[in-house]
């Protein structure tokens, strides 16, 4: 059995691969069932999003012009891209964020799915937005099952946004050397 090439001593092509995804109307169905196996507990999301806005102390993004558009330590893209990205998903979620919380305590749910689209572990989305710290929890847990040496590719479509607040706050610490990013173009919302 050949194994993928290494750089820095983490191999550079993924050994599992998962996708990060969102659902709004699951929270809303009373049919949805959900096994306690796969449901990160409301303390876990709870803990990582004190734990992104710990890192973060703000939501400022650095805005280029053409002329000094550069790319960011870490990133394989110009800020330009990344921003343009960000601006494209802002006013999506924006649209999509007049869901009312007044009727519904959830407001969708975040899932971790394997390659063959099996549900590894869902979060409650408890807020109008798809925060990055919902993405975050679905990671730790999968990273405390995994063995340290273990790389694993995550698509997911705002991955290249997860990536840059990784690398600009230092998110994943430990893990981020073992992931591949990748972004999923499954729909376009």
């Amino acid at each position: 059995m050949t194994l993928p090439p290494r750089e820095n001593g983490l191999m550079t092509t993924p050994m599992v691969t998962t996708l990060v995804d969102i659902c709004r109307i699951a929270a809303c169905c009373a049919l949805v069932e959900r096994s306690a196996l796969v449901q990160i507990f409301f303390e876990e999301v709870v803990d990582a999003e004190a734990y992104v806005h710990a890192k973060r102390p703000g939501t400022a993004t650095s805005k280029s012009n053409p002329q000094t558009d550069f790319k960011e330590p870490g990133m394989k893209v110009p800020v330009s891209a990344l921003n343009d990205c960000l601006d494209s998903f802002t006013a999506a979620d924006e649209q999509r964020s007049k869901a009312s919380t007044t009727l519904f305590a959830d407001t969708g749910l975040m899932g971790l799915l394997c390659l063959h689209n099996r549900v590894l572990w869902l979060a409650n989305m408890t807020s109008t937005g798809e925060r990055q710290f919902y993405a975050i929890v679905l990671l730790l847990k999968l990273f405390s099952h995994l063995p340290p040496s273990m790389t694993v590719g995550l698509l997911y479509d705002i991955g290249c946004q997860l990536e840059r607040s990784c690398i600009k706050w230092d998110l994943l610490d430990g893990y981020r050397d073992c992931i591949v990013w990748g972004i999923s173009v499954l729909e376009k919302k």
